[in-house]
């Protein structure tokens, strides 16, 4: 069965399990906000690795 039909045979019986399925970062292989957040906290680490190396 093709994975688009299953999705749709899905939506139909059991909307919540589709939902959960569709929206699933893991099962979609997809990640929206990690790559910003991921950055930020490497730019705060670095800028107090420097304050501390100065002081």
């Amino acid at each position: 069965m093709d994975d688009k039909e299953y999705l749709k045979r899905l939506k139909e019986v059991d909307y919540i399990a589709w939902d959960s399925v569709e929206n699933d970062p893991m099962i979609r292989g997809i990640d929206t906000g990690s790559g910003c957040s991921t950055a930020v906290m490497v730019t705060i680490i670095l800028i107090g690795g420097i304050i501390y190396l100065i002081n």
